[in-house]
């Protein structure tokens, strides 16, 4: 990891990890049926399992990380009635960040991996395919003015590396909108509500400092990554079962 690379991981990490905090509070309050420690175990479980998947079959879990990722940002960026609309959003957003830095995705991954990228010339076609797309998609099925937030991200973050594109987008428009959903559900912050965000903010932030000294140099973008797929799938989880909460 380079210095820059390591600044964006760190705010991600930093930013990230508190807009996720209130799952266990939002699982306490979305699923009143529940025993509390059948939903905590398998909460931890999907944790586990999602953690060991990208160690041991990164092939398969990246592509489901980026599969997860598109369904909650699409939930997330375009709160709207319709279902298939989220996912078709969500998943034209993650084809555009990785086809705008296709270039750059091949360049730093392995040689064994290099033969599935498309030949070099062909690389700007496709960002300027999904580029146009995504582009078209935004100004014809969200009609908030904040979309030209979203869209200036989107475009200014052509001419940035992946990484701070992707930050970008995370803290400016994601994390917002996902502190807006929790604020709505919450209505009132109580003692309990700060006591259980503290718990799993000061928890992950342990955990990934830990990981950050445990893993070698060339590995720790890889293991950071993975931790912070194991946190998104329930995350994403809960965050389906709230969005259906609110427009029902």
């Amino acid at each position: 990891m380079n210095s820059l690379e390591t600044i964006l991981m760190l705010a991600v990490i930093a930013f990230g990890v508190p807009h996720g905090a209130a799952d266990l509070y939002l699982g306490r309050t979305l699923l009143k049926s529940w025993p509390w420690t059948l939903y905590l175990g398998l909460y931890i479980v999907l944790v586990g399992l999602v953690y060991c998947a990208w160690h041991f079959s990164l092939q398969w879990a990246f592509p489901a990380f980026m599969l997860i990722s598109a369904w909650h940002f699409g939930e997330t960026d375009f709160q709207s009635n319709s279902s298939s609309k989220q996912a078709l959003g969500g998943l034209l957003h993650i084809v555009f960040l990785l086809a705008v830095h296709l270039q750059e995705w091949k360049s730093f991954t392995s040689p064994s991996i290099s033969p599935i990228f498309p030949n070099d010339s062909l690389i700007p076609w496709f960002g300027l395919a999904s580029t146009l797309i995504w582009v078209a998609f935004l100004m014809t099925h969200n009609k908030t003015p904040r979309v030209f937030i979203l869209l200036g991200i989107s475009l200014a973050g052509i001419l940035l590396p992946f990484f701070v594109h992707f930050t970008l987008y995370f803290l400016v428009w994601h994390t917002p909108h996902s502190a807006l959903a929790v604020w709505q559900t919450i209505k009132k912050i109580n003692r309990n509500f700060l006591l259980s965000v503290g718990f799993i903010t000061l928890s992950a932030w342990a955990m990934f400092t830990l990981a950050w000294n445990w893993f070698p140099t060339h590995e720790k973008m890889i293991g950071l990554l993975g931790l912070l797929a194991a946190l998104t799938l329930p995350h994403a989880l809960l965050f389906h079962l709230l969005f259906k909460r609110l427009k029902s």
